[in-house]
């Protein structure tokens, strides 16, 4: 197994099905539609972090993947749920960006996690209002 890590760095984004809220001003999708950014790739990793900074021109989310660069598939959304229970994430906002990264674990073999990062986060910057890690599977 690789032991660096790779990091993968969005403007406004996060992590293996975690979700990013913008306030419904900044955030300008095209529409609703379901439309996403999709990359595909077959390389697995395990996401073991996420960072936010924050710049003076843009809000920064990075996501911390040990392994191979997994694809992702990035889109707006109305609401969150959490993968698995089906509740409503407690993110501020009205529009989401969710990112589901893939192949993807968050988890060893045997079940311990190896992320490391915040699994629900407000934050009061320009874009960027909180994070959340929605599920691992």
């Amino acid at each position: 197994m690789n032991r660096w890590i790779k990091t993968l760095t969005a403007a406004t984004a996060a992590l293996a099905t975690a979700v990013v809220s913008a306030p419904a001003g900044l955030a300008q999708p095209a529409a609703d539609s379901g439309s996403a950014v999709v990359r595909h790739v077959a390389a697995p990793g395990r996401i073991v972090n996420l960072r936010v900074g924050e710049h003076t021109h843009f809000d920064r989310v990075v996501v911390d993947v040990r392994g191979g660069v997994p694809g992702y598939t990035l889109r707006y959304v109305h609401r969150l749920r959490y993968d698995g229970s089906g509740e409503r994430v407690p993110l501020h906002g009205r529009r989401f960006l969710a990112l589901s990264l893939t192949p993807a674990t968050a988890h060893r073999a045997d079940g311990t996690s190896v992320y490391r990062g915040p699994q629900l986060q407000q934050y009061s910057m320009p874009v960027l209002r909180g994070v959340a890690f929605t599920g691992d599977f």
